[in-house]
């Protein structure tokens, strides 16, 4: 399994730290990192830049995330030109948050189009080689939200594969050991590591709300309550050998929990 990283934090590390962004990625690759997740701004903004970037630094695209409003309409040329450009950087899968239901709009009518445009989506990706995932998205007005929302989007269109989040399973109080990943394990094609812990841990983190609506904060990875290395050991077990994605949006010291997280994994890899 590779540990990789949200180019986001990369982002947001080198600005704290007060460092080019050069200099970060060449601070971050001998912590463990060989990959990182990119938004799809990101990369189609600097489709030439990032990939040097990263090329420089020997890591490469773990997965890129779009965001889409297919509620609303699916734009078939958009979609072209953005696996278009996944597959020339050399990734070869995408994670798709498919839209956000409107309130006041009909759910069961969104809900179809969404359906029938993931279904376009995973046909023009297989003809890039790309696999389409979704995550279990932790907000009330996402149709991804619960665990029955996401088999209904596998059974429709079973092209769909699972990028795991290990903490976007608290929104619903769903086990993630005994619920979720047993569920969905074979679809799986992508994890993000998310941990989370009841108070912060760094001055000026910031505070989400899962699950009963109770506070929680962003962790390095091992340092709060879920359980990821017992994740780890199913996903060791199963044979998964794909990328590992440490997620810690609204941390106030990315790059102490960037190295925080890398250590913790290299310790628990090393004994799977």
């Amino acid at each position: 399994m590779k540990p990789s990283l949200f180019y986001s934090h990369v982002l947001s590390a080198a600005d704290q730290q007060g460092m080019d962004v050069d200099r970060m990625l060449d601070a971050t690759r001998p912590l463990g990192y060989c990959g990182v997740d990119l938004s799809s701004e990101q990369l189609l903004k600097a489709s030439k830049e990032v990939p040097r970037r990263l090329k420089r630094a020997d890591m490469e695209i773990a997965s890129v995330y779009k965001f889409c409003k297919f509620n609303e309409s699916f734009d078939q040329e958009d979609m072209k030109h953005f696996l278009d450009s996944v597959a020339e950087s050399g990734c070869g899968r995408v994670m798709i948050i498919p839209g956000f239901f409107r309130e006041d709009h009909h759910r069961k009518s969104e809900l179809s189009s969404m359906t029938e445009a993931l279904g376009k989506t995973c046909e023009l990706a297989q003809s890039f080689g790309i696999s389409v995932t979704l995550e279990d998205y932790d907000d009330p007005l996402s149709p991804c939200s619960h665990l029955s929302d996401l088999q209904s989007f596998f059974r429709a269109v079973p092209q769909l594969r699972f990028t795991l989040d290990t903490g976007n399973f608290l929104f619903e109080s769903a086990d993630l050991l005994s619920e979720i990943y047993p569920t969905l394990r074979d679809r799986i094609v992508h994890v993000h590591l998310k941990d989370r812990v009841k108070a912060p841990l760094t001055v000026g983190d910031v505070c989400f709300f899962e699950g009963s609506r109770e506070a929680v904060y962003s962790a390095p990875v091992g340092a709060g309550y879920l359980p990821i290395r017992e994740c780890l050991s199913c996903l060791h077990a199963n044979g998964y050998n794909g990328f590992l994605t440490v997620e810690h949006f609204g941390a106030a010291d990315h790059y102490d929990y960037i190295k925080r997280s890398a250590e913790w994994l290299k310790k628990t890899l090393s004994v799977l």
